[in-house]
């Protein structure tokens, strides 16, 4: 089913005003800041199958993270504040974004020491304005995890995610539930190898390269119009395509490099393989790096 534009907005938008005016409420230190900056490569950014019309593009990014903490216990931590990131694509401007939004999350330690496991609540709300206009959006996500050192130099991560986005245009919304595992290898102490593995189900979008054909614009494939769910033109690969909103299962595998090269700064360096199943099957490989600088 899908809600009223007005209606999820508006509870999105109690979701921030919750967010926020709940961390507001407990005494805590900070703020803690953390920007990074990123360059990323994506061999498929169009999310399209193979010959349909696959493109790459660069993205460049800036995150900055401020956030404040408050015990709320021997073993319960409380974190809460706002997260906002500048995305710009050279070669597909349609793509450029600036995103904000709360967050808070509450970490609980099951025992003492330093190998007891913890886990981890949240919630996540944030808005995002694109320069195409249609795929700007609200969204809501509640997320879940925990951890555990397995010895000095080996710690495993997992968290989960639901989320709901409503966007401008109706292909660019939808609902998706996801989880990630993170294995952190502290080779020593200025090298940190890791682990990466994720999958996610819930709505996305697939491009296919388009034609027209009887005084409208088509995909390639014409298969595609037996999917059900929304679809149109765009323009926001400067050569027609068509956008599908489709039920999308993606498997994610990577790994990472992170040396230190300061005492508060560190570089990161990923390559993740995202295989994906909708209509068709497509991948996207995704290379980035990273430079992660914490006041």
């Amino acid at each position: 089913m899908i809600r009223h534009p007005l209606a999820r907005r508006s509870t999105l938008a109690a979701l921030a005003l919750g967010l926020l005016s709940a961390g507001a409420s407990v005494a805590a230190d900070g703020p803690y800041v953390t920007t990074v900056a990123t360059a990323t490569w994506q061999d498929n950014i169009t999310d399209a199958p193979s010959g349909d019309g696959v493109l790459g593009a660069f993205t460049l990014g800036s995150t900055t993270d401020v956030s404040w903490l408050a015990s709320l216990g021997f073993s319960t931590l409380l974190t809460y504040g706002v997260e906002s990131t500048l995305e710009i694509c050279p070669r597909f401007s349609g793509l450029d974004s600036f995103s904000w939004g709360p967050r808070i999350s509450w970490r609980h330690k099951l025992g003492v020491g330093p190998y007891a496991p913890f886990v981890t609540v949240g919630l996540e709300g944030s808005a995002v304005a694109f320069s195409d206009h249609e795929r700007s959006r609200i969204e809501g996500v509640f997320t879940a995890g925990g951890g555990q050192r397995l010895n000095d130099a080996v710690q495993l991560l997992v968290d989960a995610r639901a989320g709901t986005y409503n966007a401008n245009d109706l292909v660019y919304g939808g609902n998706y539930v996801g989880a990630n595992a993170t294995l952190n290898w502290d080779v020593s102490g200025t090298w940190r190898i890791k682990l990466l593995g994720g999958w996610r189900s819930g709505d996305g979008v697939s491009n296919y390269a388009a034609q027209f054909v009887g005084g409208a614009w088509t995909p390639i494939d014409p298969g595609i119009l037996n999917s059900p769910g929304w679809w149109h033109y765009v323009n926001t690969y400067n050569q027609p395509f068509t956008a599908f909103r489709l039920g999308i299962r993606t498997l994610s595998s990577g790994i990472g490099v992170c040396p230190a090269i300061g005492r508060h700064t560190s570089l990161a360096l990923q390559f993740v393989r995202l295989d994906s199943k909708g209509y068709d099957r497509y991948a996207d490989d995704v290379a980035s790096a990273s430079i992660v600088h914490r006041f």
